[in-house]
């Protein structure tokens, strides 16, 4: 309720996610700032639109996709790229 992360989640939600704290600090434990999980969130919402009794899942569901591996079809096409252009 105090938490700023939590409030900013809940508002990009729409209302409809209910946030625990121990699960903002699941996802402040990824290492991201809080603007980039926002940001992410957001993004999250627009590709998978949870509805209905979704929403209950939607912060958990939110978290596995930060820490999921990369999936194999991006991996394809990293590996796929010269070095230079994979390299900083």
């Amino acid at each position: 309720k105090g938490d700023k992360l939590g409030q900013a989640l809940y508002t990009a939600s729409g209302s409809r996610a209910e946030i625990k704290q121990f699960q903002i600090d699941k996802l402040r434990q990824t290492g991201l700032t809080d603007d980039l999980i926002i940001s992410r969130f957001k993004e999250y919402l627009a590709d998978k639109q949870p509805t209905g009794k979704k929403w209950k899942y939607a912060i958990w569901n939110f978290h596995k996709s930060l820490t999921a591996p990369v999936n194999a079809e991006s991996a394809g096409q990293l590996a796929k790229q010269p070095l230079d252009a994979v390299s900083p």
